[in-house]
């Protein structure tokens, strides 16, 4: 795993870890294209992205993809129906 900042260990922890859209596309359960295209649209996970247009690495912070999944839990069907993620991710009912 890539980590954030080079800097001694006891201050970093697993959620600090760097992920490569391979690694998020295995936690979240979507394609690698798929995440692309969030990225492109809006309502994936947070990512970082060094240097700009098509030749910058894409990067996806660990505690972010959890969260994001997390906020994506539903119970039933109905959930489903009565929730839209918005552009950060979090849930919000739609009236």
């Amino acid at each position: 795993m890539l980590r954030c900042m080079p800097t001694d260990d006891a201050t970093l922890t697993d959620d600090d870890d760097l992920l490569t859209p391979a690694q998020a596309s295995r936690m979240t359960g979507l394609s690698e294209s798929r995440l692309a295209r969030l990225r492109s649209i809006g309502g994936g996970p947070p990512y970082v992205k060094y240097a700009s247009g098509q030749q910058g690495r894409v990067f996806y912070v660990r505690r972010d993809v959890r969260r994001w999944r997390a906020a994506h839990v539903v119970t039933s069907s109905s959930d489903v129906a009565a929730r839209v993620a918005d552009f950060s991710g979090a849930p919000r009912v739609i009236a």
